[in-house]
């Protein structure tokens, strides 16, 4: 094996230190948002990621003294290696970062302060309680809990922003769900073998590698038909519904051909930034035709013609017709 290099270690050195979990849950915010027709935010993903960074180090050094986890030990020695050398300093980070959190939280909406010893709870109902008791020794209710959470978060987050259309938003938060749940089994690949010895049973380790993969292909592939349904019933802009469901499926296929030797971090990154991309090209695709439209408004000519027009019964296009990601 190569020695690392600079890059890959600084890489390897965020994932360690949840950066890419974090950039994960804000896509799943910015995708709920888009698909629900909130107006998009910064804001919200802004909370989601610092929440999610914050939670997971507590729970990878532990929110007390104590030894380090023995599934973690024996399924990610490496980061265990990592954060036991920094202990104090990560602990003080998650704080930190959870006080930013709670800061950005009380200016936006104080009511949702909540969210920070929700999600703390829900990390040690998940992994910090008795042996047989564990969320995360739990086949497939681990990424179930995973991705719930996740889900829930992006839509008590979102819906601060503006209360989306109600059937809209239940679909968008069906399709964050099958997307984060995708993921979170794709992420266990990496700790079969260690899970397995700890007695954490996941989806790879009980029914291996190549079926983990085609069984998070299967999820984005009804989470993508899920969308073009809804776009064909006039529920979702086809403008959105056509690259958010492309976006996911074709980044885990794309990974699925590669079959990567490390896939957590490509998928906590790749994915969020597929959804990103995604969520910008219908602004690109109609700025220009939405510019003409100001464009034409305003010009003395087409207004004549629009008064014409309007005379015999017809109209232009406005500028609504066009829309946004909002719409």
């Amino acid at each position: 094996m190569d020695p690392p290099t600079a890059a890959s270690s600084i890489t390897r050195a965020a994932g360690h230190l949840a950066v890419w979990a974090g950039l994960f849950a804000a896509g799943c915010v910015l995708q709920f948002m888009v698909l629900a027709g909130v107006p998009v935010r910064l804001w919200p993903a802004a909370i989601a990621f610092l929440l999610t960074v914050g939670t997971y180090l507590l729970d990878r050094v532990g929110p007390w003294p104590a030894l380090p986890d023995r599934a973690d030990v024996s399924a990610v020695p490496d980061r265990v290696r990592f954060l036991r050398r920094r202990v104090p300093r990560v602990r003080a980070v998650a704080g930190a970062v959870l006080g930013i959190a709670i800061a950005l939280i009380g200016v936006r909406m104080p009511m949702l302060m909540l969210l920070v010893p929700v999600s703390i709870l829900g990390m040690v109902v998940y992994a910090h309680t008795p042996d047989g008791w564990r969320l995360k020794d739990r086949l497939l209710i681990k990424n179930v809990a995973v991705a719930a959470s996740l889900t829930a978060m992006a839509v008590v987050l979102a819906w601060t922003v503006d209360q989306p259309p109600t059937a809209r938003a239940v679909w968008a938060a069906g399709v964050v769900l099958l997307t984060s749940l995708a993921a979170a089994m794709l992420c266990d690949l990496d700790d079969a073998a260690g899970d397995a010895r700890r007695g954490t049973r996941t989806v790879p380790n009980t029914w291996g590698v190549a079926a983990t993969w085609w069984i998070a292909d299967a999820l984005l592939v009804v989470s993508a038909v899920t969308l073009i349904v809804l776009a064909w019933q006039d529920v979702l802009p086809w403008r959105v519904a056509g690259p958010m469901a492309a976006a996911p499926l074709l980044t885990v296929t794309a990974l699925h051909a590669w079959r990567p030797q490390r896939v957590r971090d490509l998928v906590d990154v790749a994915v969020p930034l597929s959804i990103a991309i995604a969520a910008s090209a219908p602004n690109a695709v109609f700025s220009s035709g939405k510019h003409s439209a100001e464009v034409r408004s305003v010009s003395p000519e087409h207004q004549q013609g629009d008064q014409h027009g309007s005379r015999e019964g017809g109209g232009s296009s406005g500028p609504d017709e066009v829309g946004g990601l909002g719409d």
